[in-house]
């Protein structure tokens, strides 16, 4: 399998994911802000799409749905309450997707940023994680969302995850982390590290959302999660 990060120049920062099988030439793409940029790479490669899956319902992450839709009559997967432009199926939490002859796609149903996001494990190496977690943050609650739903997402679902998996959020938003973090005198490791070869287990030391929800963590606390993404939203 191949995994492909396609970056949307535009103030949002986003990527669309594509994961690619090269035995069978199919392709699977999580989260098209914009069809454009996706067609190209999947025809510069000969590769023919299957999926669509989003990881919510929000317009940067589905704008690209219906054109790819219409152009190979793909499946596009989402969150049963999703309503997402040009949905065909409703994933439902841990039942795993299959396409072409290697890729897996495991589920996890994480509310918070809105109550229909959704993370994958992908193929036991990676985990796209929507606006749920972000490198060094993880996403706002204003537009649908509930933060004390996001915390317990953070707490039951991504503290248990594997630490080997790499994180691939669906925004680059990791600069900007890192200079709120600095500013509450925070430390933020190694800010050089490449994006595509962040584990989830290197995340956990730096990442206070992560170790403030993680019960097996010594600075475990839902008051202080609370606190922090309040501030994270006025900085």
């Amino acid at each position: 399998m191949k995994m492909k990060r396609i970056f949307f120049k535009n103030s949002y920062q986003n990527y669309a994911t594509v994961f690619s099988c090269q035995q069978s030439g199919e392709a699977v793409v999580i989260d098209p802000f914009r069809a454009g940029e996706v067609a190209h790479y999947l025809q510069t490669s000969g590769l023919t799409l299957k999926a669509v899956i989003n990881t919510h319902r929000h317009a940067d992450h589905t704008g690209g749905n219906r054109a790819l839709l219409e152009s190979w009559k793909c499946q596009v997967w989402a969150h049963p309450d999703a309503d997402a432009p040009g949905q065909t199926h409703a994933v439902q939490d841990g039942n795993a997707l299959y396409f072409g002859a290697t890729m897996v796609f495991k589920p996890k149903y994480t509310p918070g940023h809105t109550i229909c996001s959704l993370c994958l494990e992908v193929n036991d190496t990676y985990l796209i994680t929507g606006d749920t977690l972000f490198h060094l943050g993880c996403g706002n609650c204003k537009n649908g969302g509930d933060v004390k739903t996001l915390f317990h997402s953070f707490k039951n679902v991504l503290a248990s995850m594997p630490g080997h998996l790499v994180v691939l959020p669906g925004h680059d938003y990791r600069a900007a982390n890192a200079r709120f973090l600095k500013s509450l005198s925070m430390d933020t490791g190694n800010d050089s590290t490449h994006e595509e070869s962040i584990l989830l287990s290197q995340e956990r030391k730096r990442n206070p959302f992560l170790y403030l929800s993680d019960p097996k963590s010594d600075k475990y606390s839902r008051e202080k999660f609370l606190e922090m993404r309040a501030l994270r939203d006025t900085w």
